[in-house]
């Protein structure tokens, strides 16, 4: 007869499967009730992974209080599935509110779904070292002038210097060693620099001064001055100075250095050289002051007026016309100072002035005497008788 077939199932055919195994079975009757069964199953596998969004990349500054970290705060990725999420759990990296080091974490985070399915997202924190390094600089340096007046900058070391961080900063030194100083308290102002692993710099200065400590050697020659006109000289210190010397730049002082008349003669004088750091070197010489300088002679013509006997005499003050010496006349002589009446022709007499000084030094000068009578003839008469 004829067959009728009946499904029992709790989903017909083109139905929604939920994941896993669904059993249908189908029972089939004939006419006669006799039936029959039969079943299959219907997997369905879940095969889409999760989805998980991690924050975005961080940046955050390391916490002095915490050397080199800092605690970032952030919240767990989110994450989504169609089936449902089994856990969301941190993979490696660190959590939200961790201290994370200084440089860069990666965190990544992995969400399973409750079919095992899993999905992973990743995000960095960086940690930026933004402390200074601490350093300490040696006090102010000096160094000694060498023979050409010159020094140079050696290599200094910080007395100390630390950072937050690891590995230790490393510092750098400007001007470099053997930069050259010239001259006494030539200075530089030398700057040490610490850097550390992240570039972060702290500097601090000190100052290098040269010193000039050498003293100058003095050598001296005697000299022979001549007194000016004035009967007055002043020395230079050249006059005696016989190649002195200095490591550096000096000057030289002479003293005494003014002499006049009454120092004529051998005198005694100390050469002192003092250089710009102070130090002094002296020797002594002898300078030989003279006098060579001659009286200035100045004569005047003069009248001469022949007396009862027929002569007249003069001295050398009668032809002295204010003659002048510095150091002072000793002498003054004529040549001629006896006139009579052989003189009286109209034409003058050349008398000569000579001047001596108290350094025997002489000079001359004329005159012209106009010798004169002025005394009228004793006119005698004698009484006689004319017849």
């Amino acid at each position: 007869g004829a067959v009728c077939r009946v499904l029992y199932t709790t989903l017909a055919s083109g139905s929604f499967f939920p994941v896993g195994t669904t059993t249908v079975t189908f029972h089939s009757k004939d006419a006669a009730n006799n039936s029959a069964t039969c079943s299959f199953t219907v997997k369905v596998n879940d095969t889409q992974a999760p989805a998980i969004t991690c924050p975005a990349n961080i940046t955050a500054n390391n916490n002095p209080a915490e050397a080199c970290s800092a605690v970032v705060q952030y919240g767990a990725p989110a994450a989504t599935d169609n089936c449902g999420v089994g856990s969301v759990a941190l993979a490696s990296g660190l959590s939200g509110g961790s201290t994370f080091p200084v440089g860069i974490t990666t965190n990544s985070w992995r969400a399973i779904d409750i079919n095992g399915n899993s999905a992973s997202c990743s995000f960095t924190v960086l940690v930026k070292d933004i402390t200074l390094p601490a350093i300490t600089c040696p006090a102010n340096q000096t160094i000694l002038a060498g023979s050409s007046c010159t020094g140079t900058l050696g290599s200094w070391t910080p007395v100390s210097m630390t950072d937050n961080c690891n590995p230790a900063p490393f510092f750098v030194q400007a001007p470099v060693a053997s930069t050259v100083l010239s001259g006494h308290n030539d200075s530089k102002v030398v700057t040490l620099t610490a850097i550390d692993a992240s570039n972060n710099k702290s500097v601090c200065t000190f100052t290098v001064t040269l010193k000039d400590v050498t003293a100058p050697v003095a050598k001296c020659k005697n000299a022979t001055i001549n007194l000016g006109a004035n009967g007055t000289v002043t020395v230079a210190p050249s006059s005696v100075n016989n190649g002195s010397t200095d490591n550096c730049s000096f000057t030289t002082t002479l003293t005494p250095n003014t002499f006049g008349c009454a120092q004529v003669g051998n005198q005694v004088v100390t050469l002192k050289a003092t250089d710009y750091g102070g130090n002094t070197g002296a020797c002594t010489a002898i300078l030989t002051i003279k006098d060579l300088s001659a009286p200035t002679a100045s004569c005047k013509n003069i009248n001469v007026y022949l007396d009862e006997t027929g002569h007249a005499s003069i001295t050398p003050a009668s032809v002295n016309n204010n003659s002048y010496d510095a150091c002072g006349i000793a002498s003054m002589i004529i040549n001629n100072n006896e006139f009579d009446c052989s003189q009286i022709n109209g034409s003058p007499v050349l008398v000569q002035l000579t001047l001596k000084d108290v350094n025997n030094n002489q000079s001359s000068c004329q005159a012209q005497v106009y010798v004169k009578d002025n005394i009228p003839p004793t006119a005698v008469c004698n009484s006689t008788t004319v017849w």
